[in-house]
């Protein structure tokens, strides 16, 4: 079976003399003992993760890196 948890992230981001705050929708999917996330804007898709916590960090990191490339 494959589970499947969508739920919505909200990154701050704090340029020059204002913030910005976009809300990035998320799915987190679990199968076979694993977990992975991945979302269409920005497009990260994260490998699979041993625990829910890790595939949530490994996302923050890749939406954050596709956030510093687009400026």
């Amino acid at each position: 079976m494959i589970f499947r948890l969508p739920l919505t992230i909200e990154v701050d981001r704090a340029e020059a003399e204002f913030s910005a705050s976009r809300q990035i929708p998320l799915k987190l999917i679990y199968e076979r003992g694993r977990w992975r996330a991945e979302c269409q804007d920005p497009p990260v898709a994260t490998l699979m993760c041993e625990t829910l916590e890790e595939a949530l960090r490994t996302a923050a990191r890749e939406i954050s890196a596709d956030f510093a490339r687009s400026g």
